[in-house]
């Protein structure tokens, strides 16, 4: 990456959020964020980013080519997963840009710190509170922790 690039980075959820954190270290100009719940809009703001797309209230492409002057953004990162979203990048990047589908090298490799997205945590003895909570509230956690003592 090029330090002032413009970042598209297509899903909030974890792989999202550490991928703009990556982007931001990295001395990304302009990051974009879509995501279809604004509880995770409002956390990658938080983090950071320059703007959030409510994919699911607006044309998430139309956004980016306004944001973008119509030009399209430098970078790619599709961080979801969804055969949606992967449809999307060639028409979110520019011409010559670089479009990548995220994996989780980095996390795994503990050269980023995913402490920042944690939202929930929960003690061993709890488990099934945290596994409740996780299927039950897509909105607001983002990344629960269980902690064994």
């Amino acid at each position: 990456m090029q330090v002032g690039e413009t970042v598209v980075i297509l899903g909030a959820g974890t792989i999202g959020l550490v991928t703009m954190l990556s982007c931001k270290a990295r001395g990304a100009g302009r990051i974009i964020v879509a995501d279809l719940i604004d509880e995770k809009l409002n956390k990658a703001k938080e983090l950071g980013a320059d703007y959030v797309i409510n994919s699911g209230r607006e044309d998430a492409l139309e956004q980016i080519g306004k944001i973008t002057d119509g030009e399209g953004a430098d970078k790619v990162f599709e961080t979801a997963g969804s055969p949606h979203t992967i449809a999307q990048t060639p028409f979110a990047v520019k011409r010559g840009g670089t479009i990548v589908l995220v994996g989780l090298a980095a996390v795994a490799s503990g050269a980023i710190d995913i402490k920042v997205i944690v939202t929930h945590e929960f003690d061993l003895e709890h488990i099934e509170d945290a596994y409740n909570e996780a299927v039950r509230n897509k909105t607001d956690l983002i990344k629960a922790v269980i902690k064994i003592k």
